[in-house]
């Protein structure tokens, strides 16, 4: 009886084309179309002739066969309501010229992947971009979502994910649970875009490159979610956030467990652009450490609040620096600020201010070289070098800090709220 139902199962079976032996471009089975490498021909310009074949409103499902390493130079558009499927081969791989995960190669010079048309999914697919490439992945609409993908390579030039469309055109895209590596440009970009959501994301820049970015958020970014985003080997920032294109600013940025780690700059940058702007960020649970430069650096926006366990440690210069002289209302509570300065250099603090910014509270935090006192050298918990518009620091753990607790002596006695702070480890 086993036998007999396991061979009624296999009867029952419509194997895909490619499995059956069948070299079919575009092959329609039960509506869904299948598209295998066929010698001689751009697997790119197949996906584009296979969705071309579909209905406008309908859904079209294209399955990519399980093969070998394939190139092609024709970027895939996507149509409305698209969905394209890869057999699942992505991993990590941020070592030189190694890449053997990668089944789909993209050797033009322009956008290997376009998803303009709304509604698309590109999920499991491994895509490695060649150096002429200027984005891996390009969302222009709404709706998409980017699932188990691996994207990797490029040049300095190049996004592996690049989100944009006409203000607000681009919004409600999700990339998820993927792995993006082996960059020197930017990982992820995102400008003219709203409500994007980026959930367990792994971005490892190319090993010792000093020219990357994990995420860099640009004007009119916007209602930015972000769970589980782990960036190592940055080259320049783990995070960066700038309105460098005029119009609105990137507002609103909802941050949880955001890892930082191993940039060559900054670790997370608030760039002087911002200026006063109230953009509204929070980071909670979130890490920026191992930084050539500054843990997290303030140099402009208001309404940036650090929180929740966050952890800066470890960073060539300040734990945090507020230096721009125009942002409002920073708040920093309820985290670990330990070890930095790690160059040793004259002020380099856990907290340093300078430029005369309005209204930062530092509240309930633990800010000290204890236990990273073999590399860390911060001078003091907080060190001010210009006056504050309202400066509260209270609660604050700040015991083992090379020179001292605090420096506030540039701050009016009056605009100044010291209290409960401790020295005792």
């Amino acid at each position: 009886m086993r036998k007999s139902f396991a061979l009624l199962l296999i009867g029952l079976t419509v194997l895909p084309p490619a499995i059956q032996g069948q070299k079919i471009l575009g092959s329609d089975v039960n509506g869904i179309r299948y598209v295998t490498p066929i010698g001689g021909s751009d697997l790119g310009a197949q996906i584009n002739a296979a969705a071309g074949g579909c209905t406008t409103g309908s859904q079209c499902q294209i399955v990519v066969v399980p093969g070998a390493q394939t190139s092609f130079s024709t970027g895939i558009v996507y149509v409305a309501n698209e969905s394209i499927t890869c057999p699942v081969s992505n991993g990590i791989d941020n070592t030189n010229g190694s890449d053997d995960f990668s089944r789909l190669t993209y050797t033009g010079s322009g956008t290997a992947v376009m998803m303009g048309a709304g509604n698309g999914r590109f999920v499991g697919c491994d895509l490695l971009l060649g150096s002429s490439a200027i984005e891996g992945i390009h969302i222009g609409s709404h709706s998409n979502f980017v699932y188990d993908a691996g994207i990797r390579g490029g040049s300095v030039g190049t996004s592996l994910i690049h989100i944009n469309g006409t203000p607000f055109a681009s919004e409600d895209n999700h990339i998820q649970n993927t792995r993006l590596s082996d960059f020197v440009g930017n990982g992820i970009y995102i400008e003219n875009a709203n409500d994007t959501h980026l959930t367990s994301i792994t971005a490892y820049g190319k090993a010792g490159n000093t020219t990357g970015t994990s995420l860099l958020v640009d004007s009119n970014g916007t209602g930015i979610v972000i769970n589980n985003f782990v960036g190592g080997n940055s080259g320049l920032h783990g995070l960066w956030v700038r309105h460098n294109l005029g119009g609105l600013y990137p507002t609103f940025g909802f941050v949880t467990n955001f890892e930082a780690d191993l940039a060559n700059s900054d670790g997370i940058l608030f760039d002087g652009s911002l200026g006063s702007a109230n953009i509204d960020w929070t980071l909670v649970n979130s890490w920026s450490a191992g930084s050539g430069g500054t843990g997290i650096h303030i140099s402009g926006g208001s309404g940036i609040t650090i929180t929740g366990g966050s952890i800066i440690r470890n960073n060539a210069l300040d734990g945090i620096l507020i230096d721009g002289g125009s942002e409002i209302n920073t708040v920093i509570t309820g985290n670990q600020i330990i070890g930095n300065n790690s160059l040793n250099t004259t002020n380099g603090s856990g907290i340093r201010i300078t430029g005369h910014p309005n209204a930062v509270n530092i509240v309930g935090n633990v800010i000290s070289n204890y236990n990273e006192a073999a590399t860390g050298h911060q001078k003091y918990a907080l060190l001010t070098q210009s006056d504050v518009e309202g400066l509260v620091f209270s609660n604050n753990l700040c015991s083992v800090n090379d020179t001292g607790c605090s420096n506030t002596s540039t701050v009016v006695t009056s605009k100044l709220t010291y209290s409960g702070t401790s020295t005792l480890i």
